[in-house]
């Protein structure tokens, strides 16, 4: 029932919910709901079939709105025109800096990173209302090494810092001797979609090589698992002031291993 009119009121039929257990429901809204420009809200109650009209549950209040990327600057930056290679052996750090400088300058954009594997060996600041897209999950990887963070040696920041605004889908990161990744640190860390992205991350697994695009050769699986229990090391992700509307849609986070890896941190 729409809250501000009452007579405008949806019946959602069976297909349009998903019982996941037997306190919980996903639904989806109907595409017949006219969305419009801005948000509206709505009263949404649940029926399950038992009892009278008095058993239907209290009202939630559920917001609707456009999704907002469609109103971020849809011009497309590949990350090829700033010098990236795709190969795993290129330090490719400047070529991300001048790709999302050139974004920042424009309002916003989508960063194309054709399939490939990206080394990143500094932090970078990730602008407001830019999209990062892979070609494909399976072979556009993000690969983080630190060189000169020695072994035992945390760096205490992380990779991936912003204010709101994000979007990332269709890649792998896979990151050693890494911290944390992602970082917001404006007053409200809002609207940050995740889609098919999966996270292979072994903080004590020491640098990645030039011979190799993984670390799985660098320490035994012994030593590695005697290292993750013994060290702590950040949330994958943290947002230093709370934040709305994030979104994760099929995110894979187990091969994010450590001990004490949340995968979110509020500060506030």
């Amino acid at each position: 029932t729409n809250k501000n009119n009452p007579s405008e009121v949806y019946l959602l039929d069976k297909n349009s919910i998903t019982v996941q257990s037997q306190y919980s429901i996903s639904i989806k809204v109907p595409d017949v709901i006219p969305v419009g420009s801005s948000a509206k809200y709505f009263e949404l109650s649940v029926y399950n079939g038992c009892g009278d009209t008095t058993a239907w549950s209290i009202p939630v209040l559920i917001t609707v709105q456009p999704d907002l990327r469609s109103t971020w600057n849809d011009e497309v930056f590949d990350i090829t025109d700033y010098g990236a290679t795709g190969e795993n052996d290129q330090n490719a750090t400047p070529c991300f800096v001048n790709a999302l400088a050139a974004i920042e300058a424009k309002g916003g954009g989508k960063l194309y990173l054709p399939n490939g594997t990206y080394r990143i060996q500094a932090g970078l600041i990730l602008p407001q209302n830019v999209q990062i897209i892979g070609e494909s999950r399976e072979d556009t990887v993000i690969l983080i090494s630190p060189y000169n963070w020695g072994y035992k040696d945390y760096d205490d920041d992380y990779m991936f810092r912003y204010t709101k605004n994000i979007a990332i889908s269709n890649i792998t990161f896979l990151a050693s001797r890494v911290s944390g990744l992602f970082c917001g640190f404006g007053n409200s860390s809002d609207n940050v979609y995740m889609t098919n992205v999966q996270f292979h991350i072994e903080p004590n697994a020491g640098p990645v090589n030039e011979a190799a695009d993984s670390f799985e050769l660098l320490v035994s699986t012994l030593e590695a698992k005697t290292m993750i229990q013994t060290e702590n090391v950040n949330s994958l992700f943290t947002m230093k002031n709370c934040g709305s509307n994030v979104r994760l849609v099929e995110v894979d986070f187990s091969y994010a291993e450590g001990n004490q890896q949340h995968i979110f941190n509020y500060k506030n």
